[in-house]
C-alpha cells in the first residue's frame, strides 16, 4: 500500500476508502493531493478485486473545495494544468470498472463537491453543508461542476445555486437529487458497510454494464469538450484582478 502525503486508503479487500487527509485545510484540493488523488485512482482503477471506491474526508469533513492559497498564485497555464487533472479524475471516477460513492461529512464545496457529482452515489451525514460558493471569488467550474449540475437538478436550479453560491442543508440537497440519502452523523460507517456489502454481492459484470448504460444516457458522449471548454474559461478567470482581490478579501476576513 503506498503511503501518501494528502490521502489516506484503506483497503477492505471488496472496496476501498479513499480519505482526503488535509484536515487542517478542511481538506481542501492542492496539488498535491490533486496528484496523489491521480495516481491512488489509477492503483484502485487496475485492481480486479476492488468492486467499489468510497471517498471520503477526514475529520468529519468532505472537502472545503480548492486550496485558495494556491489558486491566488496561478496564471493561466497553472490554471489549466490544474483543471486538466481535475478532468483527468473525472473520466476516472465515470471509468465503468468501479463504482464510486462520495460521502458527505461536514463541508463538501468547491472542487470536491464538483467531483463527487460524476460519483455514482452520494450520501450525506445530517450535519452537511453541500454547494459550490466559487462565484464569490469568480471561480467557476473547476472540475467540470457547470457540466454534471444542470443534468442532476435541472438548469434553472443549477443557475440559482452557482450563481447565489448557495449552500446546502442535507435535506434540501436530497431534495435536488444531489444527495441521495441522509444518514444519521452516528451512523455513518455502519451505513457504508451495509451499502457497499451489498454492491460488492453483485457480478463486475453486471455493475459494469449497469454503470455504462446509465453513464450513456446522460449524454456526455462530448464530455471531454465540455471539460476543456469549461477548463479555457477557469483559466482565464483566474488571472483576472477581480478574482485576485476577491481571493485575498477572503483570505484575510
Amino acid at each position: 500500500m503506498v503511503n501518501y502525503n494528502y490521502l489516506e486508503i484503506v483497503d477492505n479487500k471488496s472496496f476501498i476508502e479513499v480519505y482526503l487527509n488535509r484536515p487542517e485545510k478542511l481538506n481542501a484540493i492542492n496539488e498535491g493531493m490533486l496528484n496523489e488523488l491521480i495516481d491512488a485512482f489509477q492503483k484502485a482503477l487496475r485492481n480486479e478485486s476492488v468492486k467499489v471506491i468510497v471517498i471520503r474526508g477526514k475529520n468529519k469533513n468532505f472537502c472545503a473545495g480548492g486550496d485558495l492559497n494556491e489558486i491566488y498564485n496561478f496564471n493561466k497555464s497553472k490554471a489549466l494544468e490544474f483543471h486538466r487533472k481535475m478532468n483527468r479524475l473525472v473520466n476516472y471516477v465515470l471509468h465503468p470498472e468501479k463504482i464510486f460513492i462520495a460521502i458527505y461529512e461536514g463541508y463538501a464545496l468547491g472542487a470536491g463537491f464538483e467531483l463527487s457529482l460524476y460519483c455514482d452515489l452520494r450520501f450525506a451525514s445530517k450535519n452537511s453543508k453541500i454547494g459550490y460558493p466559487g462565484l464569490r471569488y469568480n471561480l467557476i467550474g473547476a472540475s467540470g461542476g457547470s457540466v454534471i449540475l444542470p443534468r442532476i437538478v435541472g438548469r434553472g436550479n443549477a443557475m440559482k445555486l452557482i450563481l447565489f453560491s448557495t449552500i446546502l442543508d442535507s435535506e434540501t440537497a436530497k431534495f435536488l437529487g444531489i444527495v441521495q440519502e441522509v444518514w444519521d452523523d452516528n451512523e455513518v460507517d455502519k451505513k457504508i458497510q451495509e451499502t457497499v456489502s451489498y454492491i460488492a454481492s453483485f457480478d463486475s459484470k453486471v455493475l459494469k454494464y449497469l454503470k455504462s448504460s446509465i453513464i450513456s444516457s446522460l449524454g456526455l458522449s462530448e464530455l471531454n469538450n465540455l471539460l476543456e471548454a469549461e477548463a479555457l474559461a477557469y483559466a482565464d478567470i483566474c488571472e483576472l484582478s477581480d478574482t485576485k482581490e476577491r481571493i485575498v478579501k477572503f483570505l484575510n476576513r
